[in-house]
């Protein structure tokens, strides 16, 4: 469709983009999503486990 309107040389650029944005927000999501408590802990990362399973329980943890 981008084609048909705007059939210039420099489409391709414009589908990039478009193909761009959902990339950029997986990136942006990915970085909000903590890791797993389980994974934290099994790497010596005790005390963020139970502070991120504090944050999704909203109870404290062992």
């Amino acid at each position: 469709m981008i084609l048909l309107t705007r059939p210039h040389i420099t489409s391709w650029r414009i589908m990039l983009g478009f193909g761009l944005v959902p990339v950029l927000i997986i990136i942006w999501l990915r970085r909000r999503v903590p890791e797993s408590p389980r994974w934290l802990a099994q790497n010596d990362r005790e005390r963020e486990a139970c502070e991120v399973g504090r944050a999704l329980v909203g109870t404290p943890s062992r």
